[in-house]
């Protein structure tokens, strides 16, 4: 199993509770794919650099997870069908060092 970093952007145009209940169905794409999610960091609405599908602002959040590559591919697939989705970005995050004995 790897640690990965997803970071998700999901339109403005709809509340917090649909923002909550969209991470939830996200998340459980992840468990039932083996994965574990350590920790959703909710980031809130932010103003983007640029407009980005002519929007201005969307609502961030950062969920790490440990889990396989598959788990992943599933994520991004369902991620990527989403309306409610407006980028997401997977980073596999670096192995913690063994140390040696």
């Amino acid at each position: 199993m790897r640690l990965y970093e997803i970071m998700v952007i999901i339109v403005p145009s709809i509340d917090e509770g649909e923002v909550k209940a969209e991470l939830k169905r996200l998340n459980a794409v992840l468990e039932e794919r083996g994965a574990k999610v350590a920790k959703t960091d909710d980031w809130g609405k932010r103003r983007f650099a640029y407009e980005l599908n002519h929007e201005i602002e969307g609502y961030y959040a950062v969920i790490e997870v440990e889990g396989d590559s598959a788990a992943m591919d599933e994520y991004s697939r369902v991620a990527n069908l989403s309306d409610k989705v407006l980028r997401h970005k997977i980073v596999r995050l670096p192995q913690p060092a063994k140390s040696a004995s």
